[in-house]
């Protein structure tokens, strides 16, 4: 059994298309694709934490699209979920009928979680920080106390911004995260990262094959410039993701796949080498740790 987050779903939300930059032409397209790219990844007995803002729009059709996400679904409710404590008594009315669209359970506000040894908080509002130009909210955020927080709201904001780890679905290109995921970013540490891009290539690198830097270097060759010859070693590698070595043109992404094992061989070298990948984000680079 795997357990994945998301937030922000907005289904029958049609101006989340343009407000956010989702890919599709309509809210119809976007909820049938929400659900696919949901879908793909969940499996029956898996669960997923929703940090909330499912859906919008005529809550009587969208709501119900709830009961076609595969998997045992745990809401955290955000300020658009008519069952949010936010907005009144009137919440208590809608609890029941989040329940009977498929949710197992509601919770309101902040709660603590371990996700691969790592105590974090999840919430659907950040620490600071908003998809509007203020911090909207202020008494519904968690306190920063210095831990991790996975959270929603601001949707095409950021994936990361120190501390703070995005699950809403447009850093996610519309997918959940997996807890792995999440687990490896906690692990390499308070970051700045951009949302994952949709469309652009992905180059995966298999962790399990990487036991030292050659290992990884072998990776470049066969999977990132598998028709270059060049110098294997940092200096070089910098120099690749520079591009002109076959690299795709503009955007794309290195997915890390078993970073957690590979960071455990490797070391100091490990985070050597996403530091060095890392730098390359305003270049179009970005890293997926799985």
């Amino acid at each position: 059994m795997t357990t994945w987050f998301t937030s922000d779903l907005h289904f029958g939300h049609a101006n989340i298309i343009e407000y956010s930059g989702r890919p599709f032409t309509d809210a119809e397209q976007m909820n049938r694709s929400l659900i696919e790219r949901w879908n793909t990844l969940v499996q029956p007995g898996d669960t997923v934490w929703v940090l909330g803002d499912v859906a919008m729009g005529r809550i009587t059709e969208t709501l119900p699209l709830v009961a076609e996400l595969a998997g045992h679904k745990r809401l955290v409710t955000g300020n658009h979920d008519r069952c949010w404590e936010g907005l009144g008594s009137r919440a208590q009315e809608w609890t029941q009928r989040y329940l009977d669209a498929g949710f197992a359970d509601i919770h309101q506000g902040q709660i603590a979680m371990t996700i691969g040894g790592h105590d974090v908080l999840a919430c659907h509002f950040p620490y600071r920080g908003d998809s509007q130009d203020f911090d909207r909210y202020p008494d519904a955020r968690p306190a920063d106390s210095g831990g991790w927080l996975l959270h929603g709201h601001v949707h095409e904001q950021w994936r990361q911004r120190e501390r703070m780890i995005n699950v809403g679905c447009d850093a996610w290109d519309c997918h959940p995260v997996h807890e792995a995921t999440l687990v490896a970013l906690i692990e390499a540490g308070p970051d700045d990262l951009a949302p994952l891009p949709g469309g652009v290539p992905v180059i995966d690198l298999d962790g399990s094959l990487v036991y030292d830097r050659d290992d990884f270097y072998d990776q470049v060759s066969e999977r990132l410039v598998p028709s270059a010859q060049w110098g294997r070693n940092l200096d070089a590698f910098n120099d690749i993701l520079r591009g002109g070595f076959g690299t795709p043109e503009g955007p794309f992404v290195i997915r890390w796949h078993e970073s957690a094992a590979t960071r455990a061989r490797l070391g100091v070298d490990f985070d050597v080498l996403i530091d060095i990948i890392r730098q390359h984000g305003a270049d179009g680079v970005h890293l997926d740790l799985r």
